[in-house]
Protein backbone atom coordinates (compact mmCIF):
# COMPACT_ATOMS: atom_id res chain seq x y z
CA UNK A 1 0.00 0.00 0.00
CA UNK A 2 2.75 2.50 0.89
CA UNK A 3 6.09 1.35 -0.31
CA UNK A 4 8.21 4.00 1.31
CA UNK A 5 6.93 1.91 4.39
CA UNK A 6 8.77 -0.94 3.32
CA UNK A 7 11.97 0.70 5.03
CA UNK A 8 10.10 0.96 8.59
CA UNK A 9 10.49 -1.55 11.39
CA UNK A 10 7.91 -1.74 13.73
CA UNK A 11 8.98 -0.48 17.36
CA UNK A 12 5.89 -0.83 18.85
CA UNK A 13 2.71 -2.32 18.85
CA UNK A 14 -0.78 -2.88 21.59
CA UNK A 15 -3.83 -4.71 20.99
CA UNK A 16 -6.68 -3.75 22.67
CA UNK A 17 -9.85 -6.06 23.66
CA UNK A 18 -13.03 -4.63 25.22
CA UNK A 19 -15.41 -7.68 26.36
CA UNK A 20 -18.24 -5.27 26.03
CA UNK A 21 -17.75 -3.01 23.55
CA UNK A 22 -20.76 -3.43 21.34
CA UNK A 23 -24.29 -2.40 22.96
CA UNK A 24 -27.10 -5.24 22.83
CA UNK A 25 -30.16 -4.22 20.52
CA UNK A 26 -33.34 -5.04 21.28
CA UNK A 27 -35.59 -6.33 18.64
CA UNK A 28 -37.60 -3.61 16.79
CA UNK A 29 -34.78 -0.60 17.63
CA UNK A 30 -33.77 -0.38 14.09
CA UNK A 31 -36.57 1.80 13.05
CA UNK A 32 -34.91 4.59 15.56
CA UNK A 33 -31.79 4.74 13.54
CA UNK A 34 -31.42 7.27 11.10
CA UNK A 35 -30.94 6.49 7.58
CA UNK A 36 -27.84 8.06 5.72
CA UNK A 37 -29.90 10.38 3.23
CA UNK A 38 -31.63 12.89 4.85
CA UNK A 39 -34.64 15.56 3.82
CA UNK A 40 -32.44 18.34 3.80
CA UNK A 41 -30.94 18.85 0.55
CA UNK A 42 -26.82 17.52 0.24
CA UNK A 43 -27.02 16.96 4.40
CA UNK A 44 -26.14 12.90 4.87
CA UNK A 45 -25.41 10.85 7.84
CA UNK A 46 -23.12 8.73 8.16
CA UNK A 47 -21.58 6.48 11.72
CA UNK A 48 -22.16 3.54 13.18
CA UNK A 49 -25.60 4.64 14.71
CA UNK A 50 -27.04 4.99 11.68
CA UNK A 51 -29.19 2.84 10.14
CA UNK A 52 -26.57 -0.36 8.64
CA UNK A 53 -25.92 -4.09 9.15
CA UNK A 54 -23.56 -3.93 11.51
CA UNK A 55 -24.49 -2.46 15.04
CA UNK A 56 -22.50 0.08 17.13
CA UNK A 57 -18.57 -1.05 15.36
CA UNK A 58 -16.18 0.21 13.01
CA UNK A 59 -17.21 -1.85 10.37
CA UNK A 60 -20.73 -0.33 10.94
CA UNK A 61 -19.43 3.16 10.72
CA UNK A 62 -17.27 2.44 7.39
CA UNK A 63 -20.12 0.87 5.70
CA UNK A 64 -22.09 3.90 6.86
CA UNK A 65 -19.31 6.10 4.73
CA UNK A 66 -19.23 3.98 1.96
CA UNK A 67 -23.77 4.06 1.57
CA UNK A 68 -23.56 8.11 2.26
CA UNK A 69 -20.90 7.88 -1.18
CA UNK A 70 -23.90 5.84 -3.27
CA UNK A 71 -26.60 8.29 -2.14
CA UNK A 72 -24.19 10.77 -3.25
CA UNK A 73 -23.42 9.43 -6.27
CA UNK A 74 -27.28 8.97 -6.95
CA UNK A 75 -27.87 12.27 -6.43
CA UNK A 76 -25.19 13.27 -8.91
CA UNK A 77 -26.68 10.87 -11.44
CA UNK A 78 -30.32 12.77 -11.15
CA UNK A 79 -28.58 16.38 -12.30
Amino acid sequence: LFPSSRKLNCTWSNVVKLGQSLYREKPGQDKHRPKQATPVENFFLAGSYTYQDYLDSMEGATRSGLMVADEIILGLMEL
